[in-house]
C-alpha cells in the first residue's frame, strides 16, 4: 500500500523530470492534480449511477463534462498524451448524447478504463514525477466503439438483403414496365 502523497510531498514532486521536461509550472501541475481528483472522483460516482440507469442522459452528460474538463486542464499543463485520451473519451461520449443511445457494456468499459488509467498517471505524476501516460489503447477503444456505432447506424447489406433488394426493385421496375405499356394498350 502507497501512503497517501501530502501536499507538500505533491509540491516537492512537481518539479520532476517530465513537468521540467515539457516546463510545467509546478503550481499549475498541483491544481491541476487536485482538480483531477476531484473530477476522477466524480467520475467513479456518476459511473456507479450510470450502470443502474443506463438511459440517463444526464449523467452521462456529466461524465462527458468530467472528460471535457480533464482534456482542458492537461492541455493547460501540456499533458498532451492525458488530453488526447480525455478527448477520445469525450468524442464516444458526445457521440452517445446526440444519439441517445443506451449504456453498452463496451462504453461502460471505456468509461472505467479510462477512469482508472487517468488515476493511475495522476498517481505517478505525485509520486515519480512522470505521468507514464500511453492512451494508444484506450484511444484504440475509443475509437473502435466510434466505427461500431457508425457501423449499427448505417449497416452493411449482407449478400441475402442485397439480394432481397435487387429482387425489391426489380418486381418494381417491371410493374412500372407493365404499367406504362398496359396505359399504352388502353383505348383512348
Amino acid at each position: 500500500v502507497v501512503p497517501a502523497v501530502t501536499s507538500t510531498q505533491a509540491t516537492h514532486t512537481a518539479g520532476t523530470p517530465e513537468a521540467e521536461a515539457i516546463g510545467i509550472d509546478p503550481e499549475l501541475l498541483d491544481t491541476f492534480l487536485e482538480e483531477a481528483e476531484d473530477v476522477l472522483a466524480g467520475i467513479t460516482s456518476d459511473l456507479d449511477h450510470y450502470r443502474t440507469d443506463p438511459a440517463n442522459q444526464e449523467i452521462l452528460a456529466d461524465l462527458r463534462r468530467a472528460f471535457h474538463t480533464l482534456k482542458g486542464s492537461g492541455r493547460m499543463v501540456r499533458l498532451d498524451e492525458m488530453s488526447e485520451a480525455a478527448w477520445n473519451v469525450e468524442q464516444v461520449l458526445n457521440h452517445w448524447l446526440s444519439e441517445k443511445k443506451l449504456a453498452s457494456p463496451e462504453l461502460l468499459g471505456l468509461i472505467d478504463c479510462a477512469q482508472q488509467s487517468y488515476s493511475q498517471w495522476c498517481k505517478n505524476l505525485r509520486e515519480q514525477g512522470a505521468s507514464g501516460a500511453t492512451a494508444t489503447q484506450l484511444q484504440l477503444l475509443a475509437q473502435e466503439l466510434l466505427h461500431d456505432a457508425a457501423t449499427e447506424e448505417s449497416p452493411v447489406e449482407t449478400p441475402a438483403q442485397e439480394s432481397l433488394s435487387e429482387a425489391q426493385s426489380g418486381n418494381i421496375a417491371a410493374s412500372a414496365e407493365t404499367t406504362a405499356s398496359d396505359k399504352a394498350a388502353e383505348p383512348s
